[in-house]
């Protein structure tokens, strides 16, 4: 499994602040056989 770093946080303003980096935060790259996808290649993402 492969996540690329996504966000970013920061307390300066007095509370908890979390900025999404897009598109990356619906990036993400799995292995068909990590999902139990029948009949898939070993190297299938």
């Amino acid at each position: 499994v492969s996540i690329p770093a996504w966000f970013t946080m920061d307390t300066r303003l007095g509370s908890m602040s979390i900025h999404l980096d897009t598109p990356q935060c619906f990036s993400a790259e799995m292995y068909a056989t990590d999902l139990k996808i029948p009949g898939a290649s070993e190297e299938q993402k």
